[in-house]
């Protein structure tokens, strides 16, 4: 294996290690303020968390990311532009906080439903809080300092999981709301100690990148995270407003949140691409670049693909076995929004690629676009079928970004996946649906289940040829730490 696809591989490791953490913890304090809650006051939470998130990706996705892909470019100056950065992120943080706190009566009735009103403002201090911690996030993502990467967004994870147990203990959706703001000061504490200057990392002020430079890039990138946030989110919005009921829309909740476990985990390879394609880029090396293309979304599509067909053929055991069987009404919704979710992740991996690339303006074009498409069919389907209409939106949104971000990264990079390669995974993933349909799935057996279709699944890939001996040295070069990584 080449240096710099180890380096990628190692790091894509380490952050995928991190995401595993990120979505045990996301998913255990989910799951447990869901049966805590109740599907009604769980319905307002998510709302609440999900309104509060989109902000947070103005102040977390614009300058940070933009941060990052410099300093891989040229690290000169890397502690100062860090500084820089950071102090405009307070300052912004704060603004865009005070903004929204005082919004917060807009929202509520955006919403249909005036009782958030106290819960929105409650939940404002977040904002603030997580631009901070995701400057230090990137900037080791910047150093490729993977590793330390890893530990401070292990360490956010665990302290989310901390402060909204108790402060939901406490004092219910309001503690679990307020508790949102507590978890980035604190990792953004510990991510100070993370990041201190390396040797060789120069502190003063770089010659050739600015913040108005950083600022160029950023404005498209966070533009494009805000809408991408909207992709996954947009419907359960719609489903409140445009039905009114919490308990449904904590259903509905229910399965967004179930779904998105394939785009926050797949995400890690969007995070480790960014650096590295601009890395490459930068030296002005295409054949590195088609290579990390390649490999990457082979892998992307090798974990999707299966696990889209086991998750849709499951849905009402899976949904019973994570949430309790209250939540059964989410099953058949979330077994048409995990196609949808996988599609979006397919298309967040592309955007990163062409942002690292210098284009993160296509992204965001493509996903305004998709987020008409689902606009338009949502106010069509919705009120008429429900959540069904809701599922049934999104994944059609999410199939035309993806398509479209095909287009432009093939166009950009001049390869993807080869189509034997695709062909061969398509085939066995099919195999896998026709036997995985036929499946009794239980609760008590559901992960015993998983375990023999996945070997199923395996051994069609090893079959086909698809599954080689080079993968398996890869997995092993991953078990050990490389220390290019951080």
């Amino acid at each position: 294996m080449r240096v710099e696809e180890r380096r990628v591989a190692a790091g894509a490791a380490y952050l995928a290690a991190a995401q595993t953490v990120g979505l045990a913890a996301g998913y255990g304090i989910n799951i447990w303020v869901s049966r805590f809650l109740g599907p009604s006051s769980y319905g307002v939470y998510s709302i609440v968390f999900n309104t509060v998130s989109l902000v947070i990706l103005v102040m977390s996705s614009g300058l940070p990311p933009a941060l990052s892909r410099y300093i891989a470019a040229d690290s000169a100056g890397a502690e100062a532009l860090r500084r820089a950065t950071g102090r405009l992120q307070l300052v912004m943080g704060i603004g865009v906080a005070s903004l929204y706190f005082i919004a917060a009566p807009i929202t509520a009735r955006l919403l249909n439903d005036r009782d958030m009103l106290p819960y929105l403002r409650i939940s404002a201090p977040a904002i603030a809080a997580y631009a901070l911690y995701a400057v230090e996030v990137n900037y080791l993502n910047g150093l490729q300092l993977f590793r330390r990467q890893a530990i401070l967004m292990s360490a956010y994870s665990v302290a989310k999981v901390v402060s909204i147990a108790l402060l939901a203990t406490v004092a219910q959706v309001s503690g679990a709301v307020a508790a949102i703001a507590l978890a980035p000061l604190g990792a953004f504490a510990f991510g100070r100690v993370l990041a201190r200057p390396r040797a060789g990392v120069q502190v003063e002020s770089s010659q050739r990148t600015s913040l108005a430079v950083l600022a160029r890039f950023a404005l498209p990138f966070a533009s494009f995270a805000v809408a991408m946030q909207l992709l996954t989110t947009f419907d359960l919005f719609l489903v409140k407003s445009l039905l009114g009921d919490n308990t449904e829309t904590g259903f509905y909740a229910a399965a967004s949140t179930l779904a998105r476990v394939f785009y926050l985990l797949i995400g890690s390879v969007g995070l480790v691409l960014l650096p590295a394609v601009s890395t490459a880029a930068s030296r002005a090396s295409p054949e590195a670049t088609r290579r990390l293309i390649q490999q990457a979304f082979r892998y992307v599509l090798l974990l999707l693909l299966p696990g889209v067909v086991l998750a849709a053929t499951s849905a009402e055991a899976l949904i019973s076995f994570i949430f309790s069987a209250a939540y059964a009404d989410s099953a058949v919704p979330f077994s048409i929004l995990v196609v949808g979710i996988a599609l979006f992740s397919l298309f967040y991996v592309m955007s990163y690629a062409l942002g690292g690339a210098g284009q993160p303006a296509v992204p965001m074009g493509i996903s305004f676009v998709a987020l008409a498409i689902g606009a338009i069919l949502g106010l069509a389907l919705i009120p008429r079928y429900g959540l069904l209409g809701a599922a049934a939106t999104s994944t059609t949104a999410a199939l035309a970004a993806t398509a479209f971000a095909s287009y432009a990264l093939y166009r950009r990079f001049q390869t993807f996946v080869p189509a034997q390669s695709l062909a061969r995974m398509v085939i066995v993933s099919a195999a896998l649906a026709v036997i995985a349909s036929r499946v009794p799935y239980t609760s008590a057996l559901l992960p015993l289940q998983y375990a023999l279709l996945g070997g199923l699944y395996l051994l069609g890939l090893w079959l086909v040829r698809e599954l080689r001996g080079e993968d398996v040295r890869r997995l092993m070069q991953l078990v050990r730490p490389d220390p290019r990584a951080g």
